[in-house]
């Protein structure tokens, strides 16, 4: 597979056109939102909602620096949104204008999943958003169980 390297520029006019015409595929790039998301490895739908924004969905956003980033939205407060990486711990506000699209299904090791229809996929954003506390140690303990597995699938 040969990999491109488009400008942000371009990648930004694209992805505008797709969310007009409803929809639009994404890559993921990064690790921010592991265990769910692996970059390199799964994709998402994006499309705009016919709804506001809601704790558990998963915005498109851009940062005041241009960047765009995909995380969980923790919750919501009155024209803004409380958003963080699932392997993240510390949240940042977002302005509900910043937000672009969210992620209506997505493809995971080769398999596509529903956000609104999924069970296990809901039962996880709830758990997920409700631990962002816990989140440090937790996500410890699944990085030293990732990295125990590899030991043994290496022998």
């Amino acid at each position: 597979m040969k990999v491109c390297k488009i400008p942000m520029e371009q990648l930004r006019t694209a992805l505008g056109e797709q969310l007009e015409r409803g929809e639009a595929l994404l890559p993921v790039t990064g690790d921010s939102m592991w265990p769910l998301f692996a970059g390199g490895r799964d994709t998402v739908l994006l499309a705009r909602s016919g709804h506001g924004p809601r704790r558990g969905d998963i915005a498109l956003y851009r940062r005041a620096d241009g960047s765009h980033v995909l995380h969980r939205i923790i919750r919501t407060e009155p024209g803004a949104c409380v958003c963080c990486g699932d392997s993240q711990w510390v949240p940042e506000t977002v302005p509900q204008e910043r937000i672009l699209a969210y992620v209506t299904s997505f493809c995971r090791k080769g398999r596509w999943y529903q956000t609104e229809t999924c069970r296990g996929y809901r039962l996880y954003a709830g758990l997920w958003t409700r631990s962002l506390p816990l989140r440090r140690p937790l996500l410890g303990l699944l990085h030293l169980a990732r990295k125990l597995r590899g030991q043994r699938h290496a022998r």
